[in-house]
């Protein structure tokens, strides 16, 4: 029964007029991240600029290598 039931709820989650997606977010996800939101936008800034330094300091060392 576990299969059927797994594949029931990605149905449930996948067909539009269900709107699966959106209870499921709505009822779930939605309290976890209002609750967090300024965290996780500050934790995304971070990762933000660190993933540029880091493409940057490899974007460095490769075109010195070139030279």
């Amino acid at each position: 029964m576990y299969t059927e039931a797994k594949l029931a709820f990605f149905i449930f989650l996948w067909y539009p007029k269900t709107k699966g997606t959106t209870y499921v977010y709505d009822s779930f996800f939605r309290p976890y991240v209002a609750k967090y939101a300024t965290k996780i936008d500050c934790n995304l800034l971070e990762l933000r600029t660190r993933a540029r330094d880091i493409a940057v300091l490899y974007w460095q060392r490769a075109f010195s290598y070139r030279i």
